[in-house]
């Protein structure tokens, strides 16, 4: 967006920015296993150091369109990303996709056909503690004097500025993990083990959302990593 429209301060989006460079390790492991890796997208800050016919920057291609852009997506096995757009376009595909650094934890879109899905983590700065699963969706905590809204509903960089929480993104050993989750969902090949069936419902039951897809995990290595979030 600050490509396409300089006059506006896109600041308050700042919170969702990662460097794409996480990626590398998860793409160079699918590439030894001779998958085809695509990088989509319009506009891209950087250029991935990826040194492979079995790796194309599409971004930084002079074929990009609209048209093409859907038509990988409809052609991909999965799709890897954050809530940009084209995880929307993926999940009226019904494009399995695995969700990174995900942000508005009562937004979940437990809707998607195929789904594993990645939250960051936050840091609580006042007490210098991870903050819970719990009391991020709870409405009182860290509510926001101006906005009234709490964690698990923030949009702004100035909400986690205000309220003293640092973000904690996902590291390319969690994208690297989860990635090959979805590609066994993706496959038909994906089974929980019974403590990880536990870890899910708890979960759940935490959060109080009814899940709409049948197909929609919450990444059983992030659980496992994470249990004091539970």
């Amino acid at each position: 967006k600050k490509f396409q429209i300089k006059s506006k301060n896109w600041s308050y989006h700042d919170y969702r920015d990662f460097s794409a460079d996480v990626f590398i390790p998860t793409i160079k492991s699918f590439i030894k296993n001779k998958y085809l890796n695509c990088r989509v997208g319009n506009i891209t800050d950087n250029i991935l150091k990826i040194n492979s016919n079995l790796f194309i920057d599409y971004s930084k291609s002079e074929y990009i369109s609209e048209e093409l852009d859907i038509y990988l997506l409809f052609r991909s096995k999965f799709f890897v990303g954050t809530g940009s757009g084209l995880d929307k376009i993926a999940s009226f595909l019904r494009v399995p996709m695995l969700c990174i650094n995900s942000h508005q934890l009562s937004y979940m879109p437990h809707y998607f056909h195929k789904c594993i899905y990645v939250p960051n983590n936050y840091i609580d700065l006042e007490k210098n503690k991870l903050i819970s699963f719990r009391d991020q969706i709870n409405p009182n905590y860290k509510k926001d004097r101006i906005t009234g809204r709490n964690i698990s509903k923030y949009v702004t960089t100035d909400e986690f500025i205000r309220n003293n929480i640092k973000i904690i993104y996902n590291d390319p050993d969690q994208i690297l993990e989860s990635s090959k989750e979805i590609n066994l969902l993706a496959e038909n090949k994906f089974n929980l083990e019974k403590k990880d069936q536990k870890l899910q419902n708890s979960f759940w039951n935490i959060v109080k959302m009814k899940k709409i897809s049948n197909n929609f995990f919450i990444s059983p290595s992030f659980l496992r990593k994470n249990i004091d979030l539970l």
